[in-house]
């Protein structure tokens, strides 16, 4: 199967937000409360549901 890019047509995070988002969870993944967990964990499934959206727009199979 081919492997296919999502072409993204908006303005994303930069490489300094997306090291902060990892030094985040590294430094505060021990401290976090379970609800605060599902919380972030709902962002990231809001981000994979419009690209799952966008990739569907696309063409793209997967």
């Amino acid at each position: 199967m081919k492997e296919e890019n999502i072409k993204i047509n908006y303005e994303t995070i930069g490489v300094v937000e997306q090291r902060n988002l990892i030094e985040a969870a590294r430094d505060l993944g021990r401290a976090m409360t379970e609800e605060e967990y599902i919380s972030i964990m709902f962002v990231y499934k809001k981000v994979i549901d419009r690209l799952t959206i966008e990739a569907e727009k696309q063409g793209i199979k997967f």
